[in-house]
């Protein structure tokens, strides 16, 4: 504390090196080893002007992850060189994840075959990168239902694993946050989570008028009363990337730049205390933080959603040959070599890539997260006050539901299950997705009939698709859908008018997209701004010594995914309450001198138009209750102090565990260790596929799998979709 700059300066801060080590997936290395340093700044000034008190206020936390940015095989290394699979994945490959690496050649059972376009490996295979390329990826979500990895050449069931880039990489998404980071940014988290004004935390002004409080600037609005789950606490994200729920959330909350004012008034008839807080952040929209895929707590849903951007880039672009392929196949097809096809044709910026399907695929729509506009800021208030001995908090926000949906755009409908000229009424015809040899099919001039470079009819070699408006397509297979199909849930063949049919008279897309007659399709990232009132309470009962608090908050037509949506998209009443109860508890044989504080909560998400089954509709179940055990002791004069908890979530009967000790040496050193284990459910990851589904590979007995551990698998795990990132960790850390 000093006297400058006109006023009172005050400083302080920590300097902090935390080591995690990864000891749940095989062998343990170091995943993480942050170097952190945290500098809180004031400038404290009274009676300026009309204000009592000014206060001028920043919080910088630049950090380095140096097990990120220098590791090597032993601690995953993932910034630099990627040579080590990171908590949720195995070493890429045909075996393992047979469409990502070869595309529809996967079909007839090998990696490179009648099919030359399609498949990562493609890159590989036409010489356009070196075999290392591969060590850029990580195979997730290889489970089959009996919970054993899959593997083709085992054939242990008809899976759709998927790959997920394990370093920092260009990935071709319109507005996606955390997939292109730099890998030095992603090291210091500089992401584009948690990156904006890097690394100013916080900054903002603070002023006192009479029974005003105003503050202006980049600052956490913390309302509520849980621990570890957020109800009320809605004006900031948080970012879940940077440790999953471990570090408080005043670590990971992502400032935003708001005003506040609050307006204390006293007693008003038999309330007292009474204050009410007005917000409004005019920040730049910014979604729930999940971490770049390659960081060594990125969330499962991070590496989702860089599979689907993967995809993009990968699958979606026209595709092209190698010369040698080229050459060769077009003297197998007995035609002329057309250059065209030849990747590099285009110059040296051809965007070409052999693993294309020219078609939208994947994250092809973006992160549709809405830009800056006065009409996309969000508001809110909050009114506290004392009724009794019960202390009262309501409160009221309109803001966007920060986080995304997945909605299919479009789907690609095959011309060949569309009679009666039902083609045309769904758009321009192209070819490809399959069934391409070396002289492959490219979309034909003037939106007419699909023809081969060389001059060959399409039909020869491809398969002529549509793309088309989910909805549209299913009310055009169900007026004029033709051929008969393999309902890979029964394994009948049915009509393909008929699953539709049946499909908009359930309600259930689901019907018609596990028979896998959709060729994929283009997805986007959503989302919506909603109303939630909240309310919460706390009452201390002295009988018992029991504090009581309740919180609830309730969302008005919250946007979610329902698979059986042909788009999958929906609304939702949400309701979310919790009960907590904490109280100063004597253990005498565990210390005799103090007590321990101990607190219980009970948490419920309750999904009011909930729709759908175990493996189909929502992928949260209508309730998901979360309970949590939190303890903390003292011992040596509180210079020993135990923490831990317990947490289980019962949709996907998953539990965490987490215990550290803390030892102050003194009035600035301080050493904490601990560790924390992530158990998850049996057989709770499979959830449907739709579009996909024909991405999946044919099992031993010729189906797809229609319900599988991709795409919404992880949100159907919960708190376990975490499982093999089990830590125990040490750190350091200086405050002054």
């Amino acid at each position: 504390m000093i006297d400058a700059l006109g006023g009172e300066v005050k400083l302080e801060g920590y300097l902090s090196s935390e080591a995690r080590a990864n000891v749940g997936n095989g062998s343990p290395y170091l995943n993480q080893w942050i170097q952190r340093f945290e500098l809180n700044a004031e400038v404290n000034y009274e009676d300026i002007g009309i204000f009592d008190t000014l206060s001028f206020v920043t919080v910088i936390r630049p950090e380095f992850d140096a097990a990120y940015y220098y590791g090597d095989d032993i601690g995953g290394g993932r910034g630099r060189n990627g040579t080590t699979p990171s908590y949720m994945g195995n070493k890429w490959g045909f075996d393992n994840n047979p469409v990502g690496f070869g595309g529809f050649d996967a079909i007839v059972g090998g990696p490179f075959g009648t099919f030359n376009t399609g498949g990562v490996g493609k890159l590989i295979l036409n010489g356009l990168e070196n075999p290392s390329f591969a060590n850029n990826f990580e195979t997730i979500l290889n489970r089959t239902a009996s919970g054993a990895k899959y593997s083709v050449a085992a054939g242990n069931g008809s899976m759709l694993s998927q790959f997920s880039p394990l370093t920092p990489m260009e990935l071709n998404c319109r507005r996606c946050y955390d997939l292109d980071d730099d890998p030095l940014d992603v090291a210091m988290n500089n992401t584009g989570s948690s990156g904006r004004l890097y690394p100013f935390r916080e900054l903002y002004v603070d002023a006192t008028a009479g029974d005003w409080w105003f503050r202006v600037g980049k600052q956490q609005i913390v309302w509520g009363k849980t621990d570890f789950f957020r109800l009320q606490d809605l004006v900031n994200p948080v970012d879940f990337g940077q440790h999953f729920f471990f570090d408080s959330f005043e670590d990971i909350r992502i400032p935003q730049w708001i005003a506040s004012a609050q307006w204390k008034f006293g007693n008003v008839g038999p309330t007292t205390d009474n204050a009410i807080q007005l917000v409004w952040n005019f920040d730049e929209f910014q979604h729930v933080g999940l971490g770049n895929p390659s960081a060594g707590w990125a969330h499962p849903f991070s590496k989702d959603i860089a599979t689907f951007a993967a995809f993009n880039e990968y699958f979606s672009v026209e595709p092209c040959l190698g010369l040698n392929l080229a050459v060769a196949d077009a003297a197998a097809a007995g035609v002329a070599l057309n250059h065209n096809i030849v990747c590099g044709s285009r110059g040296p910026n051809d965007p070409r890539k052999p693993t294309g399907f020219g078609q939208p695929a994947g994250l092809s729509g973006g992160d549709n997260r809405p830009e800056w506009d006065i009409e996309n800021t969000e508001a809110g208030l909050r009114w506290e006050f004392r009724l009794g001995e019960l202390h009262i908090a309501t409160s009221y926000y309109y803001g966007w539901n920060d986080t995304p949906i997945f909605r299919f755009d479009s789907v690609l409908v095959p011309e060949a299950n569309l009679a009666g000229g039902a083609a045309a009424l769904l758009g321009t015809a192209d070819c490809t997705i399959a069934g391409l040899s070396a002289a492959f099919a490219l979309p034909g001039g003037g939106g007419g009939a699909c023809t081969n470079v060389a001059g060959i009819p399409a039909e020869a070699f491809g398969i002529p698709i549509r793309v088309a408006d989910p909805n549209q397509a299913l009310q055009a297979l169900a007026a004029n859908g033709t051929g008969q199909i393999l309902d890979n849930l029964t394994g009948n063949m049915v009509n393909v008018q008929d699953a539709a049919r049946e499909a908009i008279a359930k309600k259930d897309a689901t019907i018609l997209y596990r028979t896998a007659i959709m060729n994929g399709g283009g997805v986007s990232m959503n989302y919506k701004q909603s109303h939630t009132p909240g309310l919460s309470f706390d009452y201390f009962e002295p009988w018992s010594g029991i504090v009581f608090r309740v919180e609830s908050s309730w969302t008005f037509d919250e946007l979610v995914n329902n698979t059986r949506k042909a788009n999958w998209v929906d609304t939702s009443e949400v309701m979310r309450w919790s009960i907590g109860m904490d109280r100063p508890t004597f253990i005498p044989w565990l210390n005799k001198d103090r007590t321990f504080f101990l607190s219980m909560q009970i948490f419920d998400t309750w999904y009011m138009d909930h729709e759908g089954d175990k493996h189909t509709g929502y992928f949260q179940d209508e309730h998901n209750f979360i309970t949590t055990f939190f303890w903390i002791g003292n011992y040596m004069r509180d210079k020993v102090k135990p923490v831990g908890f317990v947490v289980w979530e019962e949709a996907s009967n998953s539990y965490v565990f987490g215990q550290n000790v803390e030892w102050f040496i003194d009035n600035h050193w301080s050493i904490k260790g601990g560790l924390h284990m992530i158990w998850e459910g049996d057989e709770n990851y499979r959830h449907d596929l739709g579009p996909y589904t024909s991405f999946a590979t044919p099992g031993a007995n010729g189906l797809r799998d229609p319900y599988n551990n991709s795409v919404f698998g992880v949100g159907r795990e919960g708190i376990g979709a975490l499982r093999n990132n089990d830590e125990v960790f040490f750190q350091l850390k200086y405050q002054f």
